[in-house]
């Protein structure tokens, strides 16, 4: 499994770094604000697909071993794209997603959560090394569309860049349903039992997904709100730095998800979550170190004037991150284990110390109060994670 996992990790690390020369292209390009503007679509992106994946998200690798995957993908199919318009539609009544984007938010939305869902058929077969080649077409089509448009075209504008997100989304989708389709056989339709499964797991794991989303989110639309758009782009600078370390245990949880929904023993499957709680937090450790030795000039270097702030963000985020790398591998055992209620108390708990101290202290306060208030967050989701494990160990050992 440690190669699975390393595997993996690379895969990602490849995306992180996609990601990071897309927002360096985004910001020296469009610069705070229209960072701002660009945070605040995908975020609403990612809002969208959580609410698609209702039926099925991540449930479906649990699934796909136990029900034919057409069953699967053509339920799929028809919830997503119904799911993605809606929700792109209540964000715009609520006046979170502009008039001019919701229409492009529900076809990219429709395209990315489908694209999400071929990938997750793909490991859920045990099909890693596909997933992992398949997984950064969206980011790197991002660094192409973004390259030419910035600089062969000229075309300095965030809204031509949110719509050239059609062209991005388009061809990761095309190409990972080709990759799919290859692999599957036995054509088999939906029915009530599959349909019931699929809304069963996925609702149950969603929940704590559309939860974390909001622990991870809210300071974006809070600071949206009260304050400029700038903010949001130095805030956003901060987070995806720590969600680059943050790779280290979603690769690790990632490949234990699999192996933990194949082991029927609980002892077995708690002796194989114990070493990789130590693993995570110490290689994440070791890289928050490292981050948090690159000085402030390097951060207006790199990404442009003014984005020197995010440093101080980052040194407030980097307590919750660290705990975070343990929740990343508890989380996995609970979820493997079907027991997706305890990943929910835990993010539910975060869920009240972000919305109640994000709405008391970011408005009065500024980015490192919103670092802040996440970062206690993170802390207590992790830590309550944590105790519920080590009942579930207590429990299985006596």
């Amino acid at each position: 499994m440690f190669k699975k996992i390393s595997i993996t990790f690379i895969s990602k690390a490849i995306n992180a770094v996609l990601g990071f020369a897309n927002t360096i292209l985004l910001t020296q390009n469009v610069g705070m604000e229209g960072k701002g503007i660009a945070t605040i679509f995908m975020s609403n992106l990612a809002l969208c697909l959580l609410f698609c994946h209702i039926l099925g998200g991540s449930s479906i690798i649990y699934l796909t071993a136990k029900i034919n995957a057409f069953k699967l993908l053509i339920a799929c199919y028809i919830w997503e794209p119904m799911m993605a318009f809606l929700m792109a539609w209540l964000l715009y009544l609520s006046g979170i997603c502009p008039a001019a984007y919701w229409v492009e938010l529900g076809i990219i939305s429709s395209l990315y959560g489908l694209f999400t869902t071929h990938l997750l058929v793909l490991l859920g077969k045990e099909k890693t090394s596909m997933y992992n080649i398949l997984m950064p077409l969206p980011i790197l089509f991002q660094v192409i569309t973004s390259i030419i448009l910035f600089y062969f075209c000229v075309l300095k504008d965030i809204h031509v860049y949110i719509q050239s997100l059609y062209i991005v989304f388009g061809l990761s989708y095309f190409i990972s349903l080709m990759v799919l389709l290859s692999k599957l056989q036995n054509f088999e339709l939906p029915d009530l039992i599959s349909l019931k499964k699929l809304w069963f797991y996925g609702s149950k794991a969603q929940l704590s997904n559309i939860l974390q989303f909001f622990n991870n989110r809210i300071a974006f639309y809070i600071l949206g709100y009260y304050f400029v758009k700038s903010e949001v782009g130095i805030y956003s600078v901060a987070v995806a730095l720590i969600e680059v370390i943050c790779l280290i245990g979603s690769s690790i949880s990632l490949m234990m998800y699999s192996k933990i929904a194949n082991t029927k023993s609980t002892l077995q499957a708690i002796a194989t979550t114990k070493p990789y709680i130590k693993i995570s937090f110490g290689l994440t450790l070791i890289a928050l170190i490292c981050l948090a030795l690159i000085p402030s000039e390097v951060y207006n270097m790199v990404f442009g004037n003014g984005f020197g702030k995010a440093k101080m963000a980052v040194l407030y985020l980097i307590p919750g991150a660290l705990m975070m790398s343990v929740y990343f591998v508890t989380s996995c055992y609970f979820s493997g284990k079907g027991q997706y209620q305890f990943n929910n108390y835990a993010s539910l708990l975060g869920f009240v110390i972000m919305s109640l101290g994000g709405f008391w202290f970011i408005p009065s306060g500024n980015i490192l109060a919103a670092a802040t208030i996440t970062s206690i967050a993170f802390t207590a989701i992790a830590s309550f994670s944590l105790y519920l494990f080590n009942r579930q160990v207590n429990k299985a050992t006596f």
